[in-house]
Formats: structure tokens, sequence, C-alpha cells
């Protein structure tokens, strides 16, 4: 639904967000807004930065190229 508005639409989307900092301390500090936050925040999936998982580089490699090209005449 659209801030304000008295009716719901239909729509297909995916967003994904990346933050290097807690977004949720940043809220409580005022300079992230709530509002913001409770509307990408659907689900978390936190991460270790990928210098921590260097047995994941030869598959995320591989991947690159396939979906870089995706929907392209690669």
């Amino acid at each position: 639904m659209r801030v304000g508005a008295q009716e719901s639409r239909t729509v297909n989307t995916r967003l994904v967000c990346a933050a290097n900092e807690d977004l949720r301390q940043r809220t409580e500090e005022g300079s992230f807004r709530l509002d913001f936050l409770f509307r990408i925040n659907a689900v978390t999936i936190n991460l270790p930065p990928l210098r921590e998982r260097a047995a994941d580089l030869p598959k995320l490699i591989g991947l690159l190229p396939r979906t870089a090209c995706e929907g392209l005449p690669c």
C-alpha cells in the first residue's frame, strides 16, 4: 500500500539491500528512518565479510559470468 493511500496495489518486486552498519542502531541514534527500515527489513540475512569466507570465492567466481549475462547476448 502506498504511503497515504486507502487501497492496496499488487506489485511483483524484489529488493536486496546491503549495509555495513547496524541500521537498528542508526534508527535509535536518529540517523536512519525507522519507517524505511520497517519497509526493507522483511528478511535479514547476516553474512560474514567475504574475506572471512575464502572458500566461497571459487563458487562466486563461477556464477558471475552466467548471472551477469542473463538475458543478454553474451
